[in-house]
């Protein structure tokens, strides 16, 4: 199975000069984890991930304020907080080296690059969900007597 087959196309972005309250609006209204940075060139310059956001405003889940209630959500740039330079991945890559991938640079998630263009998101959900739907096709059916 590819990268392709599994992947959020057409991911939702923000730029580093947007706050935190904007990626929060984002991600809460879309329900997802993981926001790809890009310049105002549109190539991929960083991640900003909800974990990144819990640390800077130092609350425990991104569900518990809402972004115009903290004022450091107001203030804080995404570049103050994102991942540079991120480990990304292409539509042809196999979901299991995608795998690797995230464990061994211990991340949740990889933007999908098909050359200069960010063409998706893949992330352990993701993945998770793939395998699951592998394992349960490669079972041996149940032998009934």
């Amino acid at each position: 199975m590819r990268v392709h087959e599994i992947m959020t196309t057409k991911p939702m972005t923000a730029h580093p000069g947007d706050t935190i309250a904007h990626a929060l609006h984002l991600m809460i209204a879309g329900g997802f984890h993981h926001l790809p940075i890009v310049s105002s060139s549109k190539h991929l310059i960083g991640v900003v991930s909800n974990s990144d956001i819990r640390r800077a405003l130092d609350i425990a889940d991104i569900h518990q304020v809402m972004p115009e209630d903290h004022p450091l959500a107001h203030t804080v740039k995404l570049r103050e907080i994102m991942s540079n330079a991120p480990v990304i991945t292409v539509p042809e890559a196999d979901i299991f080296d995608a795998a690797v991938s995230m464990y061994e640079n211990s991340i949740n998630s990889l933007p999908v690059m098909l050359g200069e263009t960010l063409v998706g998101i893949v992330t352990t959900s993701d993945l998770m969900i793939a395998f699951i739907q592998v394992s349960r096709s490669q079972r041996a059916p149940l032998q009934r007597d």
